[in-house]
């Protein structure tokens, strides 16, 4: 790797062809998985799962994905400058140095914004090179026919704090929204009419529910997920209100926190820390916590209520 160091290495460019890159091992991998599959003669219902590394971080893509963004052209992230004076103790933190000074993120920023363009380059390329080689099992699966009558699911464990709020790095423990959100896309030629989109609350959970859903399966014991074939026929499967939880990142630390989103609202609270409330539709990148002004403790306390009627529902022990 030719690598650009800053603390460790974290961002370069892979100079061996795309096939040594993990992503398109991985691809390769899943492809040579499907022909065997197709080879069988029971043809028997199948489950394949391909978990990319990518794009968590390091970020070393090809120069050939790197080729596609100029760097100059990326504009400083709408929270980068936030001075987190009103957020909890939970989002300031950041261990990655030189980011963050005993363990709490530098502020003003300790790396200048043309050095971050540099580091979302890399981010940006690593995302396309994965997109490209999820395309090379999609180009597997249709040219095998599995396409007519397999459901594809496409998403990700967590999202990624880079660049927000100050300037964080991976994800850590803290609920904004740049963490919690992640893409959710799913294919089913016979069963999903296509170029759908449905803004319904939905997590993690909803996805081995709505898998063993498609095999005619359900779990056995009460989960919290839920069935996603079901909400394009039938819109009052869906979600009023989504609870989701942290425990921390782990290694050695435990953080406790929920956060409720509800009707353009996101209300969260951390164990011994300042509770955050956003209105989402007006202040998609939170920069201002409105949990403590007077003018806003009614929506407090219903956010409050619903979470913890949510809490209740999903027998939640904290």
């Amino acid at each position: 790797h030719d690598t650009i160091h800053y603390d460790g290495e974290v961002y370069g460019t892979t100079i061996t062809p795309e096939d040594t890159h993990e992503a398109f091992f991985l691809a390769n991998l899943a492809c040579e998985q499907l022909e065997k599959l197709a080879a069988e003669p029971d043809g028997k219902p199948f489950s394949l799962r391909v978990d990319f590394w990518g794009p968590h971080q390091p970020f070393f893509p090809t120069q050939q994905y790197l080729d596609l963004y100029d760097k100059t052209q990326i504009k400083p992230y709408p929270s980068f400058y936030d001075t987190l004076e009103d957020k909890p103790r939970v989002l300031r933190e950041e261990s990655n140095e030189p980011l963050g000074r005993d363990g709490l993120i530098a502020t003003p920023p300790s790396l200048p914004w043309g050095m971050w363009q540099d580091i979302l380059a890399h981010c940006y390329a690593h995302i396309t090179m994965c997109d490209a080689a999820a395309g090379r099992i999609l180009s597997k699966v249709k040219e095998l026919g599995f396409d007519e009558n397999t459901l594809i699911v496409w998403t990700t464990d967590h999202g990624d704090a880079i660049a927000c709020h100050g300037g964080h790095f991976d994800k850590n423990s803290h609920m904004a929204m740049e963490v919690i959100k992640t893409p959710l896309a799913l294919s089913w030629k016979s069963r999903i009419r296509p170029n759908q989109a449905c803004d319904a609350p939905t997590f993690t959970c909803d996805v081995p529910v709505t898998l063993l859903a498609a095999a005619g399966l359900q779990f056995g014991a009460p989960v919290d997920g839920r069935n996603l074939l079901e909400l394009p026929e039938h819109p009052e499967a869906r979600r009023e209100c989504l609870m989701l939880e942290t425990y921390g990142h782990g290694y050695g630390t435990t953080i406790i926190g929920r956060t409720l989103l509800c009707d353009g609202w996101k209300y969260a609270c951390t164990q011994n820390d300042l509770d955050e409330l956003y209105h989402l539709a007006e202040d998609p990148y939170e920069m201002k916590n409105l949990a403590a002004l007077p003018a806003y403790a009614a929506q407090r306390t219903l956010m409050r209520n619903l979470l913890r009627r949510e809490q209740a529902n999903s027998n939640d022990p904290v």
